[in-house]
């Protein structure tokens, strides 16, 4: 059986971190390893059935960003324990590296002001890196190179998601997905051209019978008329339903 140690620090952050509970380990394919976490003061294990390589994975603080769910690069096992923000911020920059490169290569134009947060954030970890020998001052560099790693994969992320659209809409006037949104029980509103129609397709109209007849016999059509009518009148697809749920 083998295990993967971790070091926390500030210790203090193990009062506030529930979510390491439910971290998991995967291998370089993906599959998730069965495993079993445990905490010992501000060290934390990842006990398994096998002694390969993996990745760690688990929902981190970030500042500014929030708790999302990080992946250290695939690491072996060890006697002394990993440093888990330098592993984390490392793996971050590490995926973040193969998917420019990735898109990069499929014509993408990388924005400068990614490149900017990209560059911040190794150099924080370089820092984090050369000073492991002072935990605190190493996690603490780590995060901070996480929270900019973490700014420049979202500016990486719209910056190519604008492009493709831009590239979809030269190849064709109809967009190449349906995005849609339920009207729920709303009225149409003339606001809603310049919200609604910028950005979904389609609509969901809610046709719940217990909405059209709350009671036996008393009949309500009219909010789901005014709805169809403005749909078809803008041109929307139109999903209605379920009458039962």
């Amino acid at each position: 059986m083998g295990v993967m140690r971790f070091i926390i620090e500030p210790a203090n952050m193990m009062e506030d971190w529930p979510e390491v509970q439910r971290a998991y380990m995967t291998g370089l394919d993906g599959r998730v390893f069965p495993s079993r976490m445990e905490v010992e003061g501000n060290l934390i294990g990842c006990r398994r059935n096998t002694h390969e390589s993996a990745k760690f994975n688990v929902c981190w603080p970030v500042e500014n960003i929030g708790r999302p769910v990080l992946s250290t690069c695939s690491l072996r096992e060890r006697d002394q324990p990993y440093l888990l923000p330098v592993e984390l911020a490392r793996g971050k920059i590490s995926q973040i590296k193969e998917q420019t490169a990735l898109w990069e290569t499929g014509g993408m134009a990388v924005p400068d002001d990614f490149r900017e947060a990209l560059k911040i954030s190794f150099m924080h970890f370089r820092k984090a890196c050369t000073n492991q020998q002072d935990p605190v001052l190493a996690s603490m560099e780590a995060n901070q190179s996480l929270m900019h790693a973490l700014k420049a994969s979202e500016l990486l992320t719209l910056s190519y998601t604008e492009q493709r659209l831009k590239v979809r809409r030269l190849r064709s006037s109809s967009p190449p997905a349906i995005l849609g949104c339920g009207l729920e029980q709303a009225k149409p509103d003339p606001s809603w051209e310049e919200t609604f129609l910028q950005t979904f397709h389609a609509a969901v109209i809610p046709l719940e019978w217990k909405s059209i007849e709350p009671a036996e016999g008393d009949y309500h059509w009219e909010l789901f008329d005014e709805q169809v009518n403005w749909c078809n009148n803008q041109k929307l697809i139109i999903k209605a339903g379920p009458l039962l749920d």
